[in-house]
């Protein structure tokens, strides 16, 4: 929160840095909104919520780094401080011919360690991924990177079918999870943009992904889960997670207590799942807020009359609104 007082002079007080930042944005908006001279007064400016954030899908459709940078001074204009990029992730079979080896699948990052694992038709560099993080820093924006597994992983079991689940019935995007060259991968993976003195992810969150899993495998994919959630903290990062376990019930123990969890669908993790097993709830209802152009169950352009005036982060299904908590961010 902040303070804006302008007389004579414009007057910006805030107890923290962020705060100022956000100051210098309504400042910003006044100064294009009201060229002939700013309005004199006095404003007292605070979020209702800790965590406004925005994801892009980087894999299914690539954007450029420029791409990239420009939005981080959109986000930060209209005071979002949040970013997910999705750097992995692939097409749906039926449109390829249901040939699993036609099917289109990108991984948008440098990797040294695995190389031709890199999309040739669009990637970033290690060092232009580095910037762009600290350059979103500059402008109040945390860029979470995210690398979802075990489904949506094409782009690995591309590069090495061995990865890929022996269950042919589960789709070849689906990873392994008894295999020990997939935990072997992964570690690897995570490990080269995590380690050493100044890593690739630059931010405090890392994404691992966990969503839309076969069902059938509930309690190896709570392994992996919980597997991956320590093994991000070993880090010093804070894990995210699509977390889909409203869906993924069964015994094998997942800590998500403290965790930042994505509830993205009312049906596979909704927010009183997570805040029920002490996790923190970021409410990216795919109902409401997903964009996807020409497929008839999300949105071309999304309703944002409606949201503006009647959506919260409360709301998953309309109708029906989830209590304020502390653990709901946003």
């Amino acid at each position: 929160g902040y303070k804006l007082n302008i007389l004579r002079s414009v007057e910006i007080e805030a107890p923290t840095a962020k705060g100022v930042l956000w100051g210098t944005r309504t400042l910003l908006q006044m100064l294009c909104n009201q060229p002939e001279g700013i309005m004199k007064g006095k404003a007292v400016d605070y979020p209702a919520y800790t965590h406004r954030g925005f994801m892009i899908d980087v894999a299914r459709k690539f954007f450029t780094m420029d791409f990239l940078r420009d939005y981080i001074k959109i986000l930060s204009f209209y005071k979002m401080n949040e970013l997910q990029v999705h750097l992995n992730d692939n097409g749906f079979v039926e449109f390829f011919g249901n040939d699993w080896n036609k099917t289109y699948a990108a991984f948008r990052l440098e990797s040294e360690r695995f190389p031709g694992l890199t999309a040739k038709d669009g990637s970033y560099t290690k060092e232009e991924f580095r910037d762009f993080q600290k350059m979103a820093a500059r402008y109040g924006i945390n860029v979470i990177p995210e690398i979802d597994v075990p489904a949506h992983s094409l782009a690995f079991t591309h590069y090495n079918p061995v990865l890929a689940a022996d269950k042919k019935e589960y789709g070849m995007d689906h990873l392994d999870l008894y295999k020990k060259e997939v935990y072997e991968f992964l570690d690897s993976l995570f490990d080269e943009y995590l380690s050493g003195e100044e890593p690739v992810f630059v931010g405090p969150d890392v994404h691992i992904g966990t969503d839309e899993y076969n069902m059938k495998e509930v309690e190896q994919f709570r392994y992996f889960t919980d597997y991956y959630l320590k093994y991000i903290t070993k880090y010093g990062k804070n894990p995210r997670l699509w977390g889909s376990l409203k869906s993924m019930k069964g015994n094998t123990p997942v800590d998500i207590k403290g965790k930042v969890v994505n509830a993205w669908n009312y049906s596979w993790m909704d927010i009183e799942s997570i805040l029920k097993e002490g996790g923190k709830a970021i409410n990216m209802c795919d109902n409401f807020l997903y964009i996807v152009p020409s497929v008839n169950y999300y949105h071309d352009f999304l309703d944002y009359k409606w949201l503006y005036e009647e959506w919260s982060p409360q709301v998953m299904k309309k109708g029906e609104m989830v209590e304020r908590s502390p653990g709901l961010l946003g």
